[in-house]
């Protein structure tokens, strides 16, 4: 028996999916609670978030919690094995560029948002001081971090393992925007079917589909959060070397492989770093992961794992080019 629970946490749309004969009263109520959390936690829209608190700091060693020690870590790693192109040095240019607020409160008329001159000093060699025994960072004095990217993988990615451990679900689905994480199948044979929707709405809404039983996929794309400035139009995507919105020719990008923060981060990297620059990125340093590309010219691409590590098969792959 399959149960599905659909709400709205962290500004976006959570959808989860699980199969068991149990009937767990509680556990909608724990699910939206972990969401939550996160959002209190993390988000740089909640100015008693520990996030602001941190970005008011900068320059200081602050104490910091559990949860908060282990996504600065992941986002070092991240950012080392990027080779810097994720980054989460890129509130001010986020803000400067027009997105100060939640994406549903941004002005959409040209000229109501970002009139600011972006900010031009790059951080893709800003490092934090992390340290593991007293549980603490030390940002530097004149960046402030944006960790919305990272953190919603990262929640859906601590649900579904709770879910998966502790709860024994044997199968599951946690979909946070986009970010999904799967397990044990749609049923004991059959895997299960994400869809992807083409960034034109050509053909089909969902003229892709990735299918696998256990694993992870997530998409990126320059063309969803985006807003008009005064001098046109600007998205969420920050290319940490010239603190601006890209201007890659990757428009969005999918990624598959075990694990769900490898998939948004590099999602968000292929679409930083464009075709050629982004599969090579991809290839040296993720090659367990898989990536389908399209690109503003309307091609598309599907970048194979050169070390696969995941029952993966895609379907739908109209006039998609292999590498």
């Amino acid at each position: 028996m399959m149960r599905s629970y659909h709400f709205r946490a962290m500004n976006t749309g959570i959808e989860v999916v699980l199969g068991s004969e149990r009937d767990e009263p509680e556990l909608e109520s724990r699910i939206k609670q972990g969401f939550a959390r996160s959002e209190q936690r993390f988000s740089r829209f909640l100015v008693e978030s520990e996030l602001s608190w941190l970005n008011r700091e900068a320059g200081k060693r602050c104490f910091i919690s559990e949860a908060m020690f282990d996504v600065l870590s992941l986002s070092q790693h991240y950012m080392e094995v990027t080779e810097g192109a994720f980054n989460i040095f890129i509130l001010r240019s986020l803000q400067l560029a027009g997105y100060d607020r939640s994406f549903e409160k941004l002005p959409q008329v040209a000229g109501a948002a970002g009139t600011a001159e972006l900010e031009i000093h790059p951080v893709q060699h800003v490092r934090l001081q992390l340290d593991p025994v007293m549980k603490s960072v030390q940002i530097p004095a004149d960046v402030a971090m944006d960790l919305g990217g990272i953190v919603k993988s990262w929640t859906a990615a601590q649900i579904a393992s709770s879910l998966r451990k502790w709860w024994a679900m044997p199968q599951g689905l946690v979909n946070a925007g986009g970010d999904v994480a799967v397990w044990g199948g749609a049923a004991p044979d059959e895997p299960w079917r994400i869809g992807i929707a083409h960034p034109f709405g050509l053909l089909s809404e969902e003229e892709a589909v990735a299918e696998l039983m256990t694993g992870a996929v997530a998409t990126s794309s320059t063309l969803r959060r985006r807003w008009q400035g005064a001098d046109g139009w600007r998205h969420h995507l920050i290319d940490p070397r010239t603190m601006r919105p890209s201007e890659a020719s990757v428009v969005q990008c999918t990624v598959a492989g075990p694990n769900l923060l490898d998939c948004e981060v590099w999602a968000k990297v292929l679409c930083l770093r464009g075709l050629e620059e982004g599969a090579a990125l991809l290839k040296r340093n993720a090659p367990d992961l898989e990536a389908l590309l399209y690109t503003e010219c309307g091609e598309s691409y599907l970048i194979q794992a050169c070390r696969p590590k995941l029952d993966l098969a895609w379907h739908g792959l109209k006039g998609v080019k292999t590498g």
